[in-house]
C-alpha cells in the first residue's frame, strides 16, 4: 500500500527546499512520495519557489502520461492491460487535492496560474504523445482515449475548476490561456477546448469572443487579420462546440453584434471603442474562416439586421473600408459571405430591398440615400453573380451554390415576394428563374402561385419574364411533352381552383379567366 502524503505536519522552509532541489536535481537520489510532500509544501509556503515546483509537476505526469500510453499500446500489441503504476496513481491524486484546495480556497489567487499552468501542460502532453495508442484521430475518440488516463484526467479537473472558480467574474486570464494553448498546439489540443468549452459553453463561447475580438482589433488590415492565430483558435474552438451548442454560439454572437450598436459615451475607454468598430468585421471574418459561424450570423438575421441597425452601423463605415481596403472590398466579401449562405437567404433579399425602399425612419437625406444607393449596388451585384455562378453550373453540373440551395428551402417566402410591389416581385421573379434552370418543377409550383394569385398587371409580366427567361429549359422533359410550362402551371391552378369550396372556387376560375384575357391579349401585340 503506498503511503499517504497529505497532512504533513509544516517542516523547516529552507530544509523542504534543500530537500526538493536534491530530489528534483537528482543529486541525491529521489523518494517520490517525500520529493512531492516538499514540494507541495513549498508551492503553498515560498512563492518564489512555485515555478520550480511547476516545472516539477510537469515532470511528474509526463511519466505518468507516458506510462499510461505504454500500457495502451500493450493492450493493443498483446491484448492484455497492464496494471497501472500504483505510485503514480498516488503521487497524481495528492498533487490534485492539494491544487484543487488552492484553487478553491483562493480562487482569484490561484486559478489564472494553476489554469495557465494546467493548459499549457496539457498541450505539451497531448503534442508529446500525439498518434501513440490512437484508434483514431477523431476529436471524440481522443477525448475519451485522455480521460481514461489518470494523469490527463487530473489536469482537465483541475483546469475545469480553475474556470468554475471564476464563472460569474473574471474569467479573461483563464480563456486567454486556453486560445493561446490552442494556437500553439492545435490540432492535438482540440480535444481539451472540446472538453472545456462543453463544461461551460455560454462562458467559453462569450469569453472567447471577447478576447479574440480585443485580439483582433490590433490588426491594421484584413490580409493581416486572416493570418492571425488567435483568430484561427477561435474558429477551432467555436467549430467544436457547434455541435452541440450552436444555440448558444447564435446568442453570444447576437449579444456581441448588439453590443456595437450602443452608442458611444464620454465615458468608454479608447480600447472599447476601437472593439465597436472592430466588431463587424471581426464577425465578418470569423463567418468568411467558419461556415458554422456563417449559418450562425444568418440564422433570423432580419430580426438582427434592421434598418434602425443599418443606420446606427453608418457611423463605422469608413472604418470598415479602411481595414479591408476600399469600399469595393468591403462590399465583395459581403456579396461572397451571401453567397454561402445556407440559410436566411430570402430573409438577405429582404434587407436589402427594405434599405431600397427605406421609410418611416428618422436619417438625413445624405444617409438615407446612401443607405439606399448601397443596398441597390449590392443586390444587382449579387444577382449577378447568382446569375454567373448558375451558368457556369450547366458545365459544372457537382458545384453548390449555398444560397440558391437556401431559396429553395425558403421558396413560400420567394412565393409571397411574388405579388408583393413592383421592385420586390421582380427580385423575386428573378431568383426563381435561378432556381428553375436546374430545379423546373419548383419554378412551375410558384408560378402556379403567381398566376393563380397575381392582381396586377406588373405579376402577370414577372410570371412572363419567368417563363421567357433564356435560363429556363423549354426543351426538358415532362414540360416539353405537356405542352410547356405554361401548360403544366396552368393544370396545376385548375386542379386547385377545383378543390376549393365552392363559392372560392367561382371566384377562383374569374381571377383565373381574367389574368387568362391579360395575357393573350399580351400574345396579340
Amino acid at each position: 500500500m503506498s503511503p499517504t502524503i497529505r497532512n504533513v505536519q509544516q517542516p523547516d522552509v529552507l530544509l523542504e527546499l534543500k530537500s526538493f532541489i536534491g530530489g528534483a536535481t537528482h543529486s541525491t537520489k529521489p523518494n517520490h512520495f517525500e520529493l512531492t510532500k516538499a514540494a507541495l509544501n513549498l508551492l503553498k509556503t515560498l512563492p518564489a519557489a512555485r515555478d520550480a515546483v511547476l516545472e516539477y509537476f510537469c515532470t511528474v505526469f509526463n511519466v505518468a502520461t507516458q506510462n499510461f500510453i505504454v500500457r495502451i499500446e500493450t493492450e493493443i500489441a498483446t491484448g492484455q492491460l497492464p496494471p497501472a503504476t500504483e505510485d503514480d496513481e498516488a503521487i497524481i491524486s495528492e498533487i490534485h487535492g492539494v491544487i484543487c484546495n488552492f484553487v478553491s480556497s483562493n480562487a482569484e489567487a490561484w486559478a489564472p496560474i494553476i489554469s495557465t499552468w494546467s493548459l499549457e501542460l496539457l498541450g505539451e502532453l497531448s503534442t508529446r504523445y500525439a498518434g501513440r495508442a490512437h484508434v483514431s484521430t477523431s476529436v471524440n475518440e481522443t477525448l475519451q482515449l485522455w480521460m481514461s488516463c489518470r494523469a490527463t484526467r487530473t489536469l482537465i479537473d483541475i483546469t475545469t475548476q480553475c474556470l468554475s472558480s471564476h464563472i460569474h467574474s473574471d474569467t479573461e486570464a483563464c480563456i486567454n490561456a486556453l486560445l493561446d494553448t490552442s494556437v500553439k498546439h492545435s490540432p492535438n489540443f482540440d480535444w481539451v477546448v472540446a472538453h472545456v468549452g462543453s463544461c461551460f459553453p455560454t462562458t467559453v463561447i462569450t469569453r472567447v469572443l471577447s478576447c479574440g475580438l480585443k485580439d483582433f482589433c490590433q490588426n491594421k488590415s484584413y490580409e493581416q487579420g486572416s493570418q492571425s492565430p488567435k483568430l484561427k483558435s477561435v474558429v477551432g474552438i467555436l467549430g467544436h462546440l457547434a455541435g452541440s451548442h450552436c444555440e448558444d454560439i447564435h446568442t453570444a454572437l447576437l449579444d456581441l453584434f448588439n453590443w456595437s450598436l450602443k452608442p458611444l459615451s464620454p465615458g468608454d475607454q479608447e480600447d472599447c471603442k476601437l472593439q465597436k468598430k472592430a466588431t463587424v468585421p471581426f464577425l465578418l471574418q470569423l463567418a468568411y474562416l467558419s461556415p458554422t459561424i456563417l449559418v450562425a450570423i444568418s440564422k433570423d438575421i432580419c430580426e438582427t439586421l434592421t434598418l434602425s441597425a443599418v443606420t446606427q452601423l453608418c457611423r463605422f463605415i469608413d472604418d470598415w473600408c479602411k481595414y479591408f481596403g476600399s469600399p469595393d472590398a468591403l462590399k465583395e466579401i459581403i456579396i461572397n459571405l451571401i453567397i454561402k449562405c445556407e440559410i436566411g437567404g430570402v430573409q438577405i433579399i429582404n434587407i436589402f430591398l427594405d434599405c431600397i425602399l427605406i421609410e418611416n425612419v428618422s436619417i438625413a437625406n445624405t444617409m438615407k440615400n446612401s443607405i439606399q444607393k448601397c443596398a441597390q449596388e449590392m443586390l444587382e451585384h449579387l444577382l449577378q453573380e447568382i446569375d454567373s455562378l448558375v451558368r457556369a453550373q450547366s458545365q459544372h453540373p457537382n458545384t453548390v451554390i449555398n444560397i440558391l440551395d437556401s431559396f429553395i428551402r425558403e421558396v413560400a417566402e420567394l412565393d409571397e415576394i411574388l405579388t408583393s410591389t413592383q421592385l420586390k416581385a421582380s427580385t423575386a421573379a428573378k431568383i426563381i428563374t435561378f432556381i428553375g434552370h436546374n430545379n423546373p418543377s419548383v419554378l412551375v409550383k410558384s408560378c402556379a402561385h403567381l398566376f393563380k394569385n397575381a392582381t396586377t398587371s406588373e405579376h402577370l409580366a414577372s410570371l412572363v419574364y419567368i417563363l421567357t427567361n433564356e435560363l429556363l429549359d423549354k426543351t426538358r422533359d415532362p414540360y416539353c411533352e405537356k405542352g410547356g410550362h405554361f401548360a403544366v402551371i396552368l393544370h396545376q391552378v385548375v386542379t386547385q381552383a377545383e378543390e376549393m369550396p365552392d363559392g372560392s372556387k367561382e371566384e377562383a376560375y374569374l381571377q383565373l379567366i381574367k389574368n387568362l384575357l391579360i395575357l393573350l391579349r399580351w400574345e396579340k401585340k
